[in-house]
């Protein structure tokens, strides 16, 4: 990802996400330091690669290894979680955040409406009457210039510009209708309780986000996990919906990508580890991934 309030952030410039604390670098198991894994085997031609993103980071904090380019490089294909260079993207995406029955100040009571239209105003500029349809989750979107700076890095955007420069199609593992789908899952009320707790501990989120960005520094994908699982009851909730259901879903499809033509996945690096991780999953399918350094 993305503790799980912040993971919804990096939701609006497509997902997970997330990492650990700094004191995890020590120790590290050698075959999990890894964000670049190679995929070959089970009837796969060449080799394909599986990069572990963070959604959103301070261009002064971004970091590309060779390794990750000379991969990009040698593939046919870049995938993503979804195809961020079909043109109908951002259009969709618009209509997919919109609650079509329902409206903010319905679903909180009068005093959290007045807390979040403070904060959006006072902190962002933003009025919030003209987003009162935006689905509370994907509201917590709007907070990342304060939590991270204005113009941040994003490896999906630099990715999709490696593509566009070498010729390559960019293609993703799942649509915006279905991404934004399992966030539709969430109940309402829940939410919108996840966007009032996020304003309230804002400075506390601000503070986790920047622990868990020095985590993703350490590269190590089971401990991206275990920090992830550690410290959000939100993300224990609902790891079920929003990572594990994913993770099953994509695997068969990377499976299909990777045998048609070699291809760059890059997605949340929450997604890569534990037991129904990207990383285990495509073992238990027969391929064989192993760390790039």
């Amino acid at each position: 990802m993305e503790n799980f309030r912040l993971s919804t952030l990096k939701k609006m410039i497509i997902v997970p996400l997330i990492v650990a604390p700094a004191i995890f670098a020590q120790g590290q198991d050698s075959e999990s330091s890894s964000l670049l894994w190679k995929v070959s085997g089970n009837g796969l031609a060449s080799p394909s690669y599986l990069f572990g993103t963070i959604h959103a980071l301070p261009q002064s904090r971004f970091f590309l290894p060779d390794s990750v380019e000379k991969a990009l490089a040698s593939c046919e294909k870049v995938v993503l979680e979804i195809d961020m260079d079909e043109p109908g993207m951002m259009s969709e995406l618009q209509q997919e955040m919109l609650m079509t029955d329902n409206a903010l100040d319905r679903i909180l009571s009068h005093d959290e409406y007045e807390l979040i239209a403070k904060f959006f105003i006072d902190s962002l500029g933003i009025p919030l009457a003209p987003l009162a349809n935006v689905k509370p989750m994907l509201l917590t979107s709007f907070m990342l210039p304060k939590i991270i700076g204005q113009n941040p890095a994003s490896y999906e955007g630099i990715f999709v510009q490696m593509a566009g420069a070498l010729g390559k199609e960019v293609l993703g593992l799942e649509t915006v209708q279905e991404q934004i789908g399992y966030i539709d899952k969430v109940p309402l009320d829940k939410q919108a309780k996840m966007l009032v707790e996020s304003i309230i501990d804002f400075n506390k989120s601000k503070a986790e986000y920047d622990a868990m960005l020095t985590a993703y520094e350490t590269q190590n994908i089971e401990d991206i996990y275990r920090y992830m699982l550690e410290t959000s009851n939100d993300f224990k909730e609902m790891e079920e919906l929003l990572i594990k259901n994913r993770n099953h879903a994509w695997v068969p499809r990377i499976g299909k990508l990777a045998k048609e033509s070699t291809c760059f996945f890059a997605v949340g690096s929450g997604h890569l580890g534990g037991s129904e991780g990207v990383v285990a999953l495509l073992r238990q399918a027969g391929y064989s991934v192993i760390p790039v350094f």
